[in-house]
């Protein structure tokens, strides 16, 4: 979870940029009022970050505006910006930079989320955020217009677009970005950092690039077949089924490509060639490999589960280290690597730790991911940070979960490949005991969620009342300091600071309430537990202490037979709608494409060719639609004005929630 910056901190005092304000118009014309462009460089100014998006969006709008007139106004002020102002201004968009402009960073937003909370104002129907997609719009305005001025971009002008539309996981933006740089002769120019970023941008290193989600670049096991390692075509078919059903479950298309929505994002990136090729391309250019580009290659392998160039590539020719595994034990060892002199660009730092969790554990291969671990931090002392045991922490538990672990099982049942909820509590011994790592609300969340599998719910409960539950008890307490201090500053619509508290304090709500409905389930269908005392007397205690996360409607079973409460007096956070849906579109597997080819139904020699798709059908289901949080609009009324009682109910029910 991020840190929330205090008030005094965000807006701070109007200091001095390093930048020319030549290009700031209408100044000194005391009659005139500020254009866009005057309101953004004046966000800039001041570093008042809740602004700088909006006047940035709007500055972009201007330039394509509908009426001639003003289009040309906003183009004759980009003409007259001067260089060093218009890459300062790109630098103050940039995601990777300035993580604060989105109220959601560092949370995983899940498709379950959505039918609990109403995240409708932060991620669209295919999941991305909404702010990360208007930028990159903005930005493609911005760049179009500023090369139809004739004056150049330079080369980190081009990174900072780049990193725009990985954030907006928009691999064909990056490549047109990339592109852009060969077309304006600045394609001798492009350094490391740039084809780093671009690699990076392409195959969605970075996490806020796969929206935090890491089930969105996991290597699934279907995807792993291949001329040299092939599957039986029942398991094929088996795991074929499986995603289709899972596909039918799911009402929005989350992680889907736009362009085309039968597909998901992770196919622009799994075809092996296209990281060989760009990784072989990066070198007879004649970049510097240093440690950011290695790590980066090393990541896009393994969107494409390519173990054997990580090994031979990255870490036998970059650090001389040696990796063999036992495919049936699941034991890694791991040789030392070579010396390197101070200041060598491939010197190993946290940055390789870190990626070599990211770049196994994506391919379920979480006990090398630790043993590398192990090795490189002893012998080259670098001392693991807490990201990277959260992040190997957080891939355990991807990679156990039930559909990605059951794939894996159909496929090779391989202890190598097999992850469960025993390495998951193996790897938490490890960074609490080994590496003395204090864990964040995210780690409770991973460490209960392996108890409760494992049916040690006692002990989770234990966690979730003395660990997890006080960092929402501070969230609560910094939501109602920030909106006092917004009602005595007369602030009539909610800050960026607010909605910044909001957005993480229902995400700490969500994942609570889920840790006990898996509670009341898990003890419900457990024979041992509901004949002992935690279903007559754990149960109605936990109801009791932390009655704000349980749902209206509580249902469970204990050796008295089935139990049902309805509780009217608690405010819901969302109503069940019966509608009607049409299921997502799928393409067919290749085993089922080859069967329909040999019984001549299609030709695949066909230049004409088209994919065959999934029959959709229609789904009526009961879905959950998420009240929208309500807001008492205006001042704080007088003591005798009409609709105070409402107000201050309004009041407090946004509070509560």
């Amino acid at each position: 979870m991020v840190s929330i910056p205090r008030k005094d901190r965000v807006f701070e005092q109007v200091v001095n940029l390093n930048f020319s304000f030549d290009g700031f118009a209408n100044v000194s014309e005391g009659l005139e009022l500020p254009t866009a462009l005057d309101r953004l460089l004046r966000a800039i100014q001041c570093r008042d970050v809740p602004r700088i998006i909006p006047e940035f969006l709007e500055w972009a709008n201007q330039l394509n505006h509908k009426d001639p007139y003003f289009a040309k106004n906003a183009l004759d002020e980009l003409r007259e910006l001067p260089i060093s102002t218009f890459s300062e201004i790109l630098r103050w968009i940039d995601p990777i930079a300035n993580p604060a402009h989105d109220v959601a960073h560092g949370l995983n937003i899940t498709l379950g989320q959505t039918q609990f909370v109403d995240t409708s104002r932060l991620v669209d129907d295919y999941g991305i955020r909404i702010q990360h997609r208007e930028v990159l719009d903005a930005v493609k305005i911005l760049v179009e217009a500023r090369q139809a001025t004739g004056v150049q971009m330079l080369i980190p002008d081009y990174e900072v677009c780049i990193r725009c539309a990985g954030a907006a996981s928009d691999k064909f933006a990056g490549v047109g970005f990339f592109g852009a740089i060969a077309r304006h002769d600045k394609g001798p120019q492009r350094t490391t950092s740039t084809w780093t970023e671009f690699t990076k941008a392409i195959f969605s290193i970075e996490p806020m690039y796969y929206q935090f989600d890491r089930t969105r670049v996991i290597s699934l096991a279907r995807l792993r077949s291949s001329d040299r390692q092939t599957y039986n075509a029942e398991s094929l078919r088996r795991i074929g089924r499986m995603k289709l059903n899972i596909s039918n479950i799911r009402h929005l298309p989350f992680n889907r490509q736009p362009q085309r929505v039968a597909q998901e994002l992770r196919m622009l990136s799994r075809m092996k060639y296209e990281a060989r090729s760009h990784w072989e391309r990066s070198k007879k250019y004649g970049v510097l490999i240093d440690e950011n580009l290695l790590c980066a290659t090393m990541i896009s392998f393994a969107r494409s589960n390519s173990l054997t160039r990580i090994k031979g590539i990255i870490l036998q020719r970059g650090y001389h280290i040696s990796l063999n595994e036992d495919k049936m034990t699941g034991q890694a060892h791991v040789g030392p690597g070579k010396w390197f002199r101070k200041g060598n660009p491939r010197e190993p730092t946290k940055r390789l730790l870190h990626d070599i969790v990211e770049a196994f554990c994506s391919m379920s291969r979480v006990r090398a991911a630790l043993a590398l671990l192990v090795q490189i931090s002893r012998q080259y002392s670098i001392q693991v940070p807490h990201e990277t045991c959260s992040n190997l922490l957080q891939w355990a538990y991807v990679c156990s979960s039930k559909p990605y672990s059951r794939m894996y099982s159909m496929s090779q049942n391989y202890r190598v490949n097999n992850t469960g909820s025993k390495d998951v509590i193996d790897v938490w011994r490890f960074m609490t005991d080994y590496f003395k790592v204090t864990p964040t609300f995210e780690d409770y969340n991973v460490y209960i969620k392996a108890l409760i599998f494992q049916r040690r719910l006692r002990l989770a409960v234990q966690v979730i009342r003395e660990e997890a539950v006080p960092f929402y008890r501070r969230l609560e307490e910094e939501h109602s300091n920030i909106v006092l201090d917004e009602l005595l500053q007369g602030i009539t619509t909610p800050g960026h600071q607010r909605r910044q508290i909001e957005a993480h304090k229902e995400y700490m709500w969500f994942h609570i309430a889920s840790w006990f409905t898996a509670i009341l389930k898990t003890a419900s269908r457990a024979k041992a537990l509901r004949e002992t005392d935690f279903t007559r007397v754990l149960i109605p205690n936990i109801l009791d202490e932390f009655s704000e996360f349980f749902h209206p409607q509580i249902s469970y079973r204990s050796a008295y037979g089935h139990i049902q409460m309805q509780r009217p007096g608690i405010e819901p956070r969302f109503n069940f709608e019966k509608n009607l849906r049409t299921t997502l579109p799928n393409n067919l597997s290749g085993v089922v494409v080859k069967a329909l080819h040999r019984e001549g139904k299609i030709d695949l020699e066909d230049p004409s060719f088209v994919w065959p798709q999934t029959q959709p059908f229609v789904v009526s289901d009961w879905k959950r639609r998420p009240i929208k949080r309500s807001r008492a609009v205006g001042p704080a009324p007088g003591p005798n004005e009409v609709g105070r009682e409402m107000w201050w109910k309004t009041l407090e029910r946004d509070l509560s929630t």
